[in-house]
Parts: structure tokens; sequence; C-alpha cells
């Protein structure tokens, strides 16, 4: 922020119910019947939620210094169709004018 005076920020989080069941589902897919929490003794499901959970704090924190220069949004608000997403969020970013 220092050195770009007029600097500005996209903050996006996503639905943490769908980071988790992605994550959950990319592992298994992945790795198969080798599968196993990369915690061991820990199952998957807490280890993807721990993780969502300090994503999402690090946004609050991130909004906290930061809310002024930018716009908070979610991934669903920018992409609601998987299947357009990239040009959803292309259109989207382009017409941001705060």
């Amino acid at each position: 922020v220092a050195h770009f005076a007029d600097v500005k920020f996209l903050f996006m989080v996503r639905n943490p119910y769908a980071v988790c069941e992605g994550t959950v589902r990319s592992f298994r897919e992945k790795l198969g019947r080798n599968f196993s929490s990369p915690v061991p003794g820990e199952p998957l499901e807490a280890v993807a939620a721990r993780h969502v959970a300090v994503c999402l704090e690090m946004q609050r924190r991130n909004l906290e210094i930061h809310g002024d220069r930018g716009v908070f949004f979610t991934y669903e608000r920018c992409a609601p169709r998987p299947s357009g997403s990239h040009a959803g969020s292309a259109h989207w970013c382009r017409n941001w004018t705060t």
C-alpha cells in the first residue's frame, strides 16, 4: 500500500460448505484408495473446515485494514453458474469502478 497510493483490493470469499465439500471430494478423487487425511488421526472434513475458518479470518482482518480501498463479494455472487464463471467474472471486474 505504501508504494501504490491508489491501490484497490478485491476481497472474495466462497461459501464455506462448498469449499469443504470440494476439498474433501478433490482429495478423495486424486488419492483414491491410498487416501488418508493430511493430519494423521483427524478426519479430512475437520481439516478442511479449520482451513476455511482460517481463510475467512484472514479476509476479515484484510477488510478491517483495507476495507476502505476495496470491495467485498462472494464467489457465488460473481459466478452464479459454474459453467460461465470466467466470463461472468471478467465482465464484473471490468465494470468495477469503486
